[in-house]
């Protein structure tokens, strides 16, 4: 998720497991913990792009990690304070606030890297959005009520719990989504007689009503939207080509085979003006009038072999807020 909601969740986290020892201080090392596996991203710039892709969410996010580095960075405030507060309260504090990050980053198609260094495998569920605003709501109003109330005020861990809770109900309703999504898929798959091997949804950011759909055949990929709210049930699919042969001549490099399974093999390359693109086709493009890019998209230069991450302008104009609201509605 995105590094606001991950601190508002660490903060809610920390006031829940100390806030009655600790006060606000809980809401504001429970942030700094729960961004402390996002510090990935300050090493990312300098990795070759493949090799940044698959280092983000990979051993800061996993099990490992929280279990080896908590003790560490507890002691480190255990001692700023001057031994004011027992040590056992912020490993607790540190450890849930990591610990919870890659937890939540695991219902993202992104995911994370959960079982390294021991597994490679990335579990991503693809559930929700890295942004999306029901979730993260309910944690920032904890966040700025909270810090108002006393910490010997029973209501004050009784308000947090509750907007907590309220965020995970609306999680686990995403899970609940999705089967519903992949349920209308398959059967749309089967009335349009669309041969296929294997297909996935994912939802568009800001929301959990528009899904991402896509189909792996051997040769390419039936691309299409579903949108929950929409009065037509029928999903319209686009077939893309694959077009491996465009990289044949450097598909072994390792840069390459990063690419690969960064996008689980959902991808399709493209010529433009002569240059190489690679699409990771799980995100689909960001669909806004005035940018219809893919959500992750790369370059590839053959000689000298480069990667370039061919970013898309995520701002978002007044103009695109209402386009979405729009397609929601089923008016697009």
């Amino acid at each position: 998720m995105d590094l606001l909601t991950q601190g508002l969740l660490g903060a809610t986290v920390g006031e829940l497991s100390s806030g009655k020892n600790l006060g606000n201080k809980a809401l504001f090392w429970g942030a700094v913990g729960g961004l402390i596996p996002d510090m990935d991203t300050l090493i990312t710039p300098f990795m070759e792009v493949a090799s940044g892709l698959l280092f983000h969410r990979g051993i800061s996010h996993s099990i490992f990690f929280a279990l080896l580095f908590s003790p560490l960075f507890a002691w480190l405030i255990f001692k700023l304070y001057k031994k004011k507060y027992e040590y056992s309260i912020w490993l607790k504090l540190i450890f849930l606030t990591i610990f919870t990050h890659p937890l939540l980053d695991i219902f993202t198609t992104y995911g994370t890297g959960f079982f390294e260094p021991f597994s490679s495998m990335r579990l991503g569920f693809g559930t929700i959005s890295v942004v999306d605003l029901f979730y993260t709501i309910p944690l920032l109003l904890s966040v700025i009520i909270v810090p108002f109330l006393r910490k010997t005020n029973e209501l004050r861990f009784t308000l947090n719990l509750g907007l907590f809770i309220l965020s995970h109900v609306y999680l686990i309703l995403t899970v609940g989504n999705k089967l519903s999504v992949d349920n209308r898929v398959e059967n749309q798959l089967k009335f349009q007689k669309i041969a296929h091997n294997e297909f996935i949804t994912t939802p568009y950011i800001l929301t959990n009503f528009l899904w991402n759909i896509t189909a792996k055949t051997d040769s390419g990929y039936y691309v299409g939207s579903y949108n929950i709210l929409g009065n037509d049930k029928t999903i319209q699919f686009e077939f893309i080509p694959k077009n491996e042969h465009l990289v044949k001549h450097f598909s072994e490099r390792e840069e390459m085979q990063k690419l690969f399974f960064f996008s689980d093999d959902y991808f399709s390359l493209q010529e433009m003006n002569g240059k190489i693109y690679f699409n990771d086709l799980r995100y689909g493009k960001m669909h806004l009038p005035k940018n219809d890019r893919y959500v992750f998209s790369f370059q590839i230069q053959e000689t000298p072999f480069e990667i370039f991450r061919n970013y898309p302008n995520t701002t978002f104009s007044s103009e695109d807020w209402q386009f979405m609201r729009k397609k929601i509605a089923g008016k697009i």
